[in-house]
């Protein structure tokens, strides 16, 4: 994915000539700095004056270019224009302000998927700008495809993590035509952290269930603060169906967002036949002072997806060690034994396990991909996994045991 976020940003700056429209005094609440995050990239800075002028900054491990233009709005549309070369060409991007949030115009995101509605077309969060900057520049992130350079405060499996997101991110949008939405509510949080888990809204289409869940901030090592959410999904229909996407929104008392994504953190098995689990989870940045009284989540599951068929192997035991008592939060781990009982060698094993209280509150997922692992027939192998730090930090700090373990492993193909 070397340039992908430098070429899908340019397109933006590419778009065919739009009418001007009629120009009005400068809102005060669109001034500013925003930054234009592709997937938690930042790859363009838009600093909007109020005095009608605007400069578009894009940054990549080359060189920092730079665009003076000018903005104007009417009736809730930002209209960026920009003049181009030595004969004057100009272009320009419309953007949708509702007196809080900027997102890229219906007519902005038609263009970008060749003439479709924005619906049909490349999702509305694909581009999203906010007051803050993503997870990564541009920068870092071609610097770490060029040559592996890891940026200050972060690690290389955070890097490749990231890279796994994006490409099931990718991935999600291929398929997220075909699916079918399933969805969760609100529901109140108490003064330690910890929010309360909604109920899923009934869906007419063939949809996944989830099951049960869990809501808590926690405290990562980087990246400030942040609210989790896992949950055990299931599929109760009598067809088979992937789990294409989702979304989780945080809420203040007063309803407004305080925080959100739209990516998974962790995803177990995204194909499910009729009876089958998966897990999922969601991590989304707050600030340090943001408090959090709700939450909305939504699945996105259906009969048709882009992601490969898989089977599901045995997991004859699995079990946790844990070091509670150490300063530190990361010398815990998961174990999982695997038998191989379909008669044919398994190769790239997946094993996604889940981790709960005593009461069977779901407190950590994660997933590891043995790639270096051929299981012969009738053979057995033990594997060890890690338990997020940050997981193990919020039960330490609430008092909480993990206690109970679940795996499941699948590999791809028919």
């Amino acid at each position: 994915m070397k340039k992908f976020l430098a070429l899908v940003l340019a397109l933006c700056m590419a778009l065919a000539a739009l009418p001007a429209l009629a120009e009005t005094e400068a809102p005060a609440g669109i001034a500013g700095t925003w930054y234009l995050n592709m997937l938690g990239l930042t790859g363009m800075i838009f600093d909007l004056h109020e005095d009608g002028t605007c400069l578009i900054t894009l940054t990549s491990d080359e060189e920092e270019k730079q665009q003076e233009g000018t903005w104007t709005e009417s009736e809730g549309i930002v209209t960026l224009t920009f003049v181009h070369g030595e004969d004057g060409e100009s272009s320009s991007l419309t953007l949708a302000w509702d007196g809080e949030n900027m997102t890229l115009s219906e007519e902005a995101m038609a263009e970008m998927s060749s003439g479709e509605s924005a619906s049909e077309g490349m999702p509305s969060d694909f581009l999203t700008f906010t007051r803050e900057p993503g997870e990564l520049t541009a920068a870092e992130w071609d610097a770490y495809q060029d040559n592996g350079t890891i940026p200050e405060g972060k690690t290389k499996d955070d890097m490749d993590a990231f890279q796994a997101k994006l490409l099931l991110a990718f991935l999600s949008m291929l398929g997220s035509e075909d699916s079918a939405g399933d969805s969760a509510g609100d529901s109140a949080g108490d003064s330690s952290g910890e929010l309360a888990d909604p109920e899923a809204a009934p869906s007419s289409d063939p949809s996944a269930t989830i099951l049960d869940s869990n809501c808590f901030r926690r405290e990562p090592s980087y990246g400030g603060p942040e609210v989790y959410y896992i949950a055990r999904v299931q599929n109760e229909t009598e067809v088979p169906l992937y789990i294409t996407g989702g979304k989780l929104v945080l809420k203040d008392k007063d309803g407004n967002s305080v925080g959100e994504e739209n990516y998974y953190d962790t995803v177990g098995s995204r194909y499910l036949e009729p009876g089958e689990v998966t897990f999922v989870s969601m991590a989304a940045k707050i600030s340090e002072g943001a408090e959090v009284d709700s939450f909305e989540f939504s699945l996105e599951s259906g009969p048709k997806g882009y992601y490969t068929k898989d089977r599901t192997i045995e997991v004859a035991a699995a079990s946790l060690e844990l070091t509670l008592d150490s300063e530190y939060n990361y010398d815990n781990y998961v174990w999982a034994t695997i038998t191989n009982n379909t008669g044919a060698p398994l190769e790239d094993i997946t094993v996604v396990y889940a981790v709960s209280d005593e009461e069977g509150n779901l407190l950590d997922i994660d997933s590891s991909t043995f790639y270096s692992i051929i299981l012969e027939t009738d053979s057995t192998i033990r594997v060890k996994c890690s338990l997020n730090s940050a997981s193990i930090a919020y039960c330490k700090a609430n008092g909480i045991t993990p206690a109970l373990v679940e795996a499941y492993a699948w590999v791809k193909g028919e």
